[in-house]
C-alpha cells in the first residue's frame, strides 16, 4: 500500500486534464440538447439544480470533495483491511493534499451534479409517463431497476411530495412515505451517476485485483476496466446516434488534454497537427476512455515492438511516426507489471548517476527523466513546469 501511495504522489498531477473528456459523459447518455439545457440551467436556475444536487447527496453520490473515494478506489489506493503504520499513515496524508491540489475532486463533483440533474429529470419524468414513452425509455428504466409497478409507486410519491422548479424535477425523497420507492429511486440514481463519470465497482475488476500483487499491478488500470464495463458495453447497447456523438466529442476533447499534457510538460516532441493528424486523432481517442482496454494493451504491445495496432493504422498518412504520449514517459516494465515496477526501474537508473557524475561522465536524458519520475508531486502543476522549463527541459 505504502507504494500505491508513493506512485499517486509521483503521478497523478495532471489527472484533471484526463478527465476532461467526461465533462461530455451526460450527452453521449442522456442527449445533447438535454445536456445543453442543463448548462444553461445552471446559470439561471441556482435554486433548482441546488435541491436536485442535494437529492443527489441523500442517495449517497456527489461527495468526492470529501471523501475522495471514487478516485481512491480508481487508483488501488484504499484498503480498509490493511494495517497502517506510521509511514502509511503519513503517505495517506500526503494523498489527500494531492488530491486536494489536482483538482480532481472538485472536478469529479462538479461532473456529477451535472449527471445528477440530467438522470433524475429523465428518470422522474418516464416514471410519471410510464404508459407514453418510447421503448428505449422504458429499457432505460429497466436498466436502473424500474419496473411499471416500481414506476406507479415512484409517480405517486414524486407528485404528492415532489416539485418542478423551473423544468428541474425535484423528488424530495426525504419526504417520501413509500420506503421501497425511496431506495429503489436512490439506488436509481447512483447505478446512473456511476456509469456516466465512471467509477468502479465490486463487479468491475477480477478478483485477483483485490490481492496485493493486483493492486501493485493493476494500479491506474482500474479506470480502464471499469470505463470498459460501464461506458463502451452500455454505450453499444444504447442509442447509437448519442453513442457516435459523444465518441466524437470525448475524442475532441481528448486531442485538446493531449495538447495541455504537452503544454504542461514542455514537450518539443508532439508532432504538428497539419503534417500528424493521425497521431492527434489516435491520442484523443486514447484519451476518450471509451476503448481503455483494448487502447491500454495496444499502447503495452507499442512499448514493446514500436508498433500499436489500434493507432498505427490511424497514422498511415502522417509524414512521420511518433510514440505515443503515455509511452513517452514510462519505461516496458512500468507498461506491463504496473507502475510499481517501473519505479524499480527507474531507481535502477538513477542509482548509478553518482559515480557517472564523479567520473564526469554525461548524463543522458532518460536518466534526468527517471530521477524526475522519482520525485514526490513532480507531475503537479507549479513543480511540473518547474521542472521542465527550468531544471530538466527536454531536449
Amino acid at each position: 500500500m505504502a507504494a500505491n501511495h508513493f506512485n499517486y504522489l509521483r503521478s497523478m498531477g495532471e489527472v484533471s486534464i484526463a478527465s476532461l473528456t467526461e465533462t461530455v459523459r451526460p450527452a453521449m447518455v442522456h442527449g445533447l440538447l438535454p445536456y445543453m439545457e442543463t448548462l444553461g440551467q445552471t446559470l439561471t436556475n441556482l435554486k433548482g439544480i441546488r435541491l436536485s444536487v442535494e437529492e443527489a447527496n441523500l442517495a449517497g453520490n456527489v461527495h468526492e470533495a470529501v471523501l475522495g473515494s471514487r478516485l481512491a478506489s480508481l487508483s488501488e489506493i484504499i484498503d480498509p483491511h490493511s494495517s497502517r503504520g506510521p509511514v502509511e499513515a503519513f503517505l495517506e496524508n500526503m494523498t489527500n493534499i494531492a488530491s486536494r491540489w489536482n483538482g480532481i475532486r472538485l472536478l469529479t463533483d462538479m461532473q456529477k451534479s451535472i449527471a445528477a440533474v440530467m438522470t433524475q429529470n429523465r428518470l422522474l419524468r418516464g416514471a410519471t409517463m410510464f404508459a407514453e414513452v418510447a421503448e428505449k425509455e422504458r429499457a432505460y428504466l429497466a436498466y436502473l431497476g424500474i419496473d411499471q409497478s416500481m414506476a406507479e409507486r415512484i409517480a405517486a410519491q414524486f407528485a404528492e411530495h415532489g416539485e418542478v422548479v423551473r423544468k428541474v424535477r425535484v423528488a424530495g425523497t426525504e419526504k417520501w412515505t413509500d420506503e421501497v420507492a425511496r431506495r429503489t429511486y436512490r439506488a436509481a440514481i447512483n447505478k446512473d451517476i456511476d456509469s456516466i463519470i465512471t467509477t468502479r465497482g465490486v463487479a468491475d475488476t477480477p478478483l485477483f485485483a483485490n490481492t496485493p500483487t493486483g493492486r501493485a499491478m493493476l494500479q491506474f488500470k482500474s479506470f480502464a476496466l471499469a470505463s470498459h464495463q460501464r461506458v463502451l458495453l452500455r454505450g453499444l447497447q444504447e442509442d447509437q446516434a448519442r453513442f457516435v456523438g459523444g465518441l466524437i466529442a470525448m475524442t475532441t476533447i481528448g486531442m485538446m488534454a493531449t495538447w495541455l499534457k504537452g503544454l504542461s510538460g514542455n514537450r518539443k516532441g508532439d508532432p504538428q497537427f497539419s503534417d500528424n493528424p493521425g497521431w492527434w486523432i489516435a491520442e484523443g481517442l486514447d484519451k476518450a476512455g471509451i476503448f481503455s482496454v483494448p487502447m491500454e494493451l495496444a499502447n503495452t504491445f507499442e512499448k514493446a515492438t514500436s508498433f500499436n495496432p489500434i493507432k498505427t493504422p490511424i497514422k498511415a498518412f502522417d509524414r512521420g511516426s511518433a510514440i505515443s504520449q503515455k509511452n513517452q514517459n514510462r519505461s516496458l516494465l512500468g507498461s506491463v507489471v504496473g507502475p510499481t515496477g517501473g519505479l524499480i526501474d527507474d531507481a535502477t537508473r538513477v542509482m548509478g548517476l553518482p559515480k557517472q557524475i564523479i567520473d564526469g561522465e554525461p548524463v543522458t536524458q532518460a536518466q534526468k527523466n527517471a530521477a524526475e519520475r522519482l520525485l514526490p508531486f513532480n507531475s503537479y502543476i507549479g513543480i511540473r513546469q518547474m521542472l521542465r522549463y527550468v531544471i530538466n527541459p527536454q531536449q
